[in-house]
């Protein structure tokens, strides 16, 4: 599965030829010089086929603009579910101290207990940050 740099790569490349899709049927230039004589079936025909051309040039921009924001929130999910798991590694590293704490507490009641108080139940591990999605890789 893509990484976050990974879909951050692509969506630029999505966003790359959907700006070229979107300029690659700008009005083309003419290419005779002013003696030739343009117009009827045929010049109507030109007009039409470019016209077509130029929507699916249009067409295919939006969707290339779609796939880059795709990546770009997928990207997104994938940072935020690697900072989720920061967190809880740290949290889990901070339970594991405690715990420590804990049982030289439960140790020392055990020694005396009227000099030491019951130190109460062991600390409880962190909920681990639940998958978001299949596709999501770090």
């Amino acid at each position: 599965m893509p990484t976050a740099a990974e879909f951050d790569a692509l969506a630029a490349g999505f966003e790359e030829l959907a700006e070229s899709a979107a300029v690659m049927m700008d009005e083309p230039t003419g290419v005779f010089d002013r003696a030739v004589l343009v117009g009827g079936r045929f010049t109507a025909d030109v007009a039409e086929a470019l016209e077509l051309c130029r929507r699916e040039a249009t067409m295919t921009s939006i969707e290339l603009q779609a796939c880059a924001a795709e990546c770009r929130h997928r990207a997104t999910v994938c940072r935020a579910y690697g900072t989720a798991l920061m967190h809880w590694h740290h949290a889990l590293h901070q339970v594991a101290q405690a715990r420590t704490q804990w049982g030289v507490a439960v140790h020392l009641h055990q020694l005396d207990p009227l000099v030491h108080p019951a130190p109460g139940p062991p600390p409880e591990d962190p909920p681990r940050p639940s998958r978001p999605a299949p596709w999501v890789d770090l």
